[in-house]
């Protein structure tokens, strides 16, 4: 945290920061606590900003997939959130309305649908996390995109 000399100690303790910064915490119990973090908004001004293009929102976490939702759907955005608990046949009729513009964002985790699909008429690629591998999943993410168009905003606090 910028204001604060507080830095991590280990990769857990480096964990529960990105969610805060993201606006929740996972807490030992299996609950959520939610918390103020400007993260939303700011996702919320970038797709604004680009309305009514398509875009592809990459999250690490189910949380934050769900509180960008949220946010995007009380503004009026046509939006969907696919975690690894959306069934097979919604997640191919998602993304076909997707690919239809049906849908104006996805939101998602690389892992999910960064392997083998073509995004290439989507342009603006939110990110909100590093990646501890970095490198890989960038191209991971631009390759499925492939597009020489591509307006990347990554927000790393």
């Amino acid at each position: 945290f910028p204001s604060h000399d507080i830095k991590p100690k280990n990769m857990k303790q480096r964990g529960k920061f990105s969610q805060i910064s993201k606006g929740f915490i996972y807490n030992d119990d299996g609950s959520t606590t939610l918390i103020s973090s400007d993260k939303p908004e700011t996702i919320l001004e970038i797709v604004k900003e680009h309305s009514p293009e398509q875009i592809i929102i990459w999250t690490v976490f189910d949380e934050e997939g769900d509180i960008l939702d949220r946010t995007l759907k009380d503004a009026g955005i046509n939006t969907v959130h696919i975690t690894g608990q959306t069934k097979e046949n919604d997640r191919i009729k998602l993304i076909d309305d997707f690919r239809h513009n049906k849908i104006q964002v996805i939101i998602s985790k690389p892992r999910i649908l960064g392997f083998g699909l073509n995004f290439q008429f989507c342009h603006i690629l939110p990110i909100t996390f590093l990646p501890f591998h970095y490198e890989s999943s960038m191209l991971l993410m631009f390759s499925t995109l492939m597009s020489m168009n591509l307006f990347p905003y990554i927000l790393l606090y």
